[in-house]
């Protein structure tokens, strides 16, 4: 019952009822919001497949019609591709 308690709190929200909590250093699992509390959904990530959950829940919303939400975390998976390949190219600058 603990971990249940514990996804209450912190996390990365990715839409209005989704959100990843941090498991440890590594792994990540997503949560959606249900009758007003956080339920652990049994899909992990780790730092590099985080595009992956957003991408999940992309398909999700999609499917349900909320387009405003969608369109809002399309518009952050942008953003945090854009990040990943700037960090990507400066470790390779640095490398040389």
């Amino acid at each position: 019952m603990a971990r249940r308690e514990s996804v209450q709190k912190g996390g990365m929200l990715l839409a209005d009822e989704w959100k990843l909590w941090p498991m440890d250093d590594r792994n990540w699992e997503l949560c959606r919001l249900s009758d007003g509390a956080w339920v652990p959904c049994g899909r992990y990530y780790q730092y590099n497949t985080i595009d992956q959950a957003m991408l999940y829940v992309l398909d999700v919303l999609a499917k349900q019609g909320a387009t405003d939400q969608m369109l809002a975390l399309a518009s952050a998976l942008r953003q945090w591709q854009d990040g990943v390949e700037r960090l990507e190219r400066a470790a390779r600058s640095w490398s040389m």
